[in-house]
């Protein structure tokens, strides 16, 4: 995330940071339903989607994923 907001101060309470209220990701706007929508997401194990994110990951710094063998 590129900016992180909470309706409190974690530094007075640290268990805050567990529940922020919106950031900004990329200069996309989440509020507290797309994060909330992104937990849900997380919580079900989905192997395509996980390969796609590391495969997406690595070409985006560079690598030659094509040598992975991996369509």
């Amino acid at each position: 995330a590129d900016l992180v907001l909470y309706a409190c101060d974690p530094l007075a309470d640290i268990s805050c940071l567990h529940a922020p209220e919106a950031l900004i990701r990329a200069g996309e706007w989440l509020n507290a339903e797309d994060l909330m929508a992104l937990r849900e997401s997380a919580r079900h194990h989905n192997l395509e989607r996980t390969q796609e994110n590391v495969i997406g990951g690595l070409a985006a710094q560079g690598v030659d994923v094509s040598a992975l063998g991996i369509n």
